[in-house]
């Protein structure tokens, strides 16, 4: 049984995959001694994931849980070193700000949760009965999205006022990742 993962983010020359109570992290180019490209190490993770980002520093990695946290893991002692604890629901999706110090959490509780890096809550936001797939920073860290399981795809300021909503289609279907371009001035989702 393999756990479904919404979103995966690889920075440069960097790989990793997750499968039912694990993720594994791998440096790239790399091969060992018989030839095969991706010596990993295991990291043994408490039930299945939603999503997984790395820090914009490379260094550590976010995870959406099955157990309504998310965690923040350090890859070089392979454990985890902060939970944001607070969601009713499972965790579907956490992003880290491009500066890496903000993690932003979605949750099937109907709402998406600014924490700071020791764990504690800035914002919560209130969706209007639906599931937050997906959460992404815009690159100056003023504004964040939310994607819903309505097929509403929400701007938000970074103190979480309401800016904007849009219908993403009329068939109220799930927003199952959203980003920001480079330069900020657009966004993009997938139709489902």
């Amino acid at each position: 049984l393999q756990a479904k993962l919404n979103e995966l983010e690889i920075p440069p020359n960097n790989i990793w995959t997750q499968t039912l109570g694990k993720f594994f992290y791998a440096q790239l180019p790399t091969q060992d001694e018989k030839g095969y490209p991706f010596p990993y190490k295991d990291f043994p993770h408490p039930g299945p994931l939603f999503s997984a980002s790395f820090s914009p520093d490379g260094k550590y990695v976010l995870t959406a849980v099955f157990d309504s946290t998310a965690k923040l893991w350090d890859l070089s002692a392979n454990k985890v070193i902060q939970e944001f604890k607070g969601h009713n629901g499972l965790v579907l999706t956490a992003a880290f700000s491009p500066s890496g110090k903000y993690v932003l959490t979605g949750s099937e509780d109907s709402t998406a949760k600014l924490w700071d890096l020791g764990g504690n809550e800035l914002h919560t936001i209130r969706g209007r009965h639906e599931d937050i797939f997906s959460v992404a920073f815009s690159p100056d860290e003023k504004y964040f999205l939310t994607g819903g399981s309505n097929g509403m795809l929400k701007l938000w300021s970074l103190n979480g006022k309401e800016l904007q909503a849009v219908k993403e289609n009329e068939y109220e279907s799930i927003i199952s990742s959203v980003s920001f371009s480079p330069n900020g001035k657009y966004i993009l989702t997938p139709g489902m």
